[in-house]
């Protein structure tokens, strides 16, 4: 099975979990307490998917600034972003698993999975359009722009009113 395949199974099974949990709580506790619940998880979570984001992006800048790409620190901000999506949607699965990625350390475990399914996949480059930079392949820039050839043709704009005329 492909990955959208299997993407695309995730999400309905998923989403019928979560209905059928739904409505089992809301039978349990009521309309208004689900929806209430559901509510809550949504605004404490966004509340610490925003620190621990900022956070994230700060380890960023610093692996940056010592010289070292900050690949699992990526990684990690791409698995906050999943969490973010996750803690928005209703539904106490994905609250669940949410909150659980929260936690530093199974989402550095998280992004360590994700880094090593991708290794080899990602090629990282510099160049336009045609791939990586190789500078066996490209000549280098020129240093200085050649000036087009041909004749350049001096002129002066005449005065639009007689008054003007007179001025010069």
């Amino acid at each position: 099975m492909t990955y959208v395949g299997r993407f695309f199974l995730i999400v309905l099974v998923l989403g019928f979990a979560e209905l059928w949990l739904l409505v089992k709580a809301a039978g349990a506790i009521g309309f208004l307490g689900t929806l209430g619940l559901c509510v809550l998880t949504g605004v404490v979570g966004g509340a610490l998917v925003r620190s621990q984001g900022l956070a994230t992006l700060a380890s960023i800048q610093q692996a940056t600034a010592e010289g070292r790409m900050p690949a699992k620190e990526m990684i990690s901000g791409l698995v906050l972003l999943m969490v973010g999506v996750m803690l928005m949607m209703p539904g106490f699965i994905t609250d669940v698993l949410g909150f659980a990625m929260l936690i530093p350390p199974l989402r550095l475990g998280a992004a360590s999975l994700i880094a090593r399914k991708l290794e080899g996949r990602i090629q990282v480059g510099f160049g336009g359009l045609g791939g990586p930079f190789d500078t066996d392949d490209v000549a280098p820039p020129p240093r200085h722009r050649r000036r087009p050839h041909g004749k350049v043709i001096d002129a002066e704009a005449e005065p639009a009113s007689p008054r003007e005329r007179d001025d010069r």
